[in-house]
């Protein structure tokens, strides 16, 4: 006769999120535990219903949420494609002169055909992406043109520059390929909102140049040039209080979040370094190195047994607690009946 017993852990614990205020309730505990495909798809169910902003300068448009979410100071618009100073136009809407709406993800890359015919701004259609701003960014419209449609990347030979944005070829796969490259101080942010867009319209059909970042399928959808390049970006850039402030912003108006700026390690659990670990909001037990049982032979009954079982946290804040369960439990005992929050997040 085999005999089994559960141990249960209780821990109390702060919600702990890094740096950024997101509203209680929007990530629903259910993302819990989730690792790289099914945490990606999670996230996807999560953010891919979101409110439709108008397209261009007009009253709710999107300049009137570039005010919001890409202003400096004074009324300067953040420009991340050239160090030159445009203001805002007084008022709450209307478009910079010298400026274009740069789609961060070039449109070109799936596709902006005639089939969206929608008018209600709560429904999500299949080219939502165009007017998402999560990845519209005001941009110097000399800039914007001289990337064109081109792939992110390293240049290793330059035909263009204004300091910020830079044009050249560079190699994907070994072939040389027309790249645009950000400044340095940039290279997280696009990173980041290229996470969140294959991470939102991971159904989306790649054609043209997007074919070289991403492919056509809902993990991992990046190309593993892409991957490779995004999260080495993102790890050497990380997320700035610009970019807190822009998911903010964005929020305010179009109702969801950039999750890899609110979970600046969020990308290492889909696609980089902890594929292998359970992704959680904050605080939780992340690992159990022998599952949640043990089974004692009936041979061992009347002599004294010992199993050792190792436990690991992640943003624990409290004591973790052991507590044992069923109807043997008062033949059993822990050698201690609790661990400290730094014993459990070592």
């Amino acid at each position: 006769m085999l005999k089994k017993f559960r141990i249960f852990l209780l821990f109390l614990s702060i919600f702990s999120l890094i740096r950024a205020e997101i509203p209680e309730g929007y990530y629903p505990a259910t993302l819990n535990g989730k690792k790289e495909r099914e945490l990606k798809t999670a996230f996807h169910l999560l953010l891919k219903d979101h409110t439709r902003i108008g397209y261009g300068g007009g009253m709710g448009g999107t300049w009137s949420v570039f005010r919001y979410s890409d202003a400096k100071s004074g009324g300067i618009v953040w420009d991340m494609y050239s160090n030159t100073v445009r203001y805002f136009t007084s008022g709450t809407y209307g478009a910079t002169k010298g400026m274009n709406i740069e789609h961060s993800v070039p449109k070109s890359w799936w596709g902006d055909a005639a089939d969206y015919n929608g008018t209600t701004p709560l429904t999500r259609f299949k080219y939502e992406a165009s007017y998402d701003l999560h990845h519209l960014t005001p941009a110097d419209a000399d800039a914007n043109e001289e990337k064109s449609n081109y792939p992110l990347g390293v240049v290793s030979t330059q035909s263009w520059t204004n300091g910020v944005t830079k044009v050249g070829t560079g190699y994907i796969n070994g072939m040389p390929t027309n790249i645009f490259e950000p400044a340095d101080e940039y290279k997280g942010d696009f990173a980041r909102m290229y996470f969140y867009f294959v991470t939102c319209y991971q159904d989306y059909t790649w054609v043209s140049l997007g074919t070289k970042m991403f492919q056509r399928n809902d993990y991992p959808t990046l190309t593993d040039y892409a991957r490779n390049l995004l999260l080495e970006w993102s790890r050497q850039d990380p997320v700035s209080q610009k970019e807190i402030d822009r998911n903010e912003g964005v929020y305010k108006f179009q109702h969801n979040r950039n999750p890899f700026i609110d979970f600046p390690d969020l990308a290492e659990y889909i696609w980089g370094t902890k594929t292998d670990e359970a992704f959680y909001l904050g605080a939780g037990i992340t690992n159990w190195q022998t599952g949640d049982y043990f089974i004692f032979p009936s041979s061992t009954i009347g002599e004294s047994v010992e199993k050792s079982f190792r436990i690991e946290g992640i943003q624990i804040e409290s004591t973790v607690s052991l507590i044992l369960d069923g109807e043997d439990k008062n033949m059993f005992s822990f050698a201690v009946s609790s661990l400290s929050a730094d014993e459990v997040n070592a």
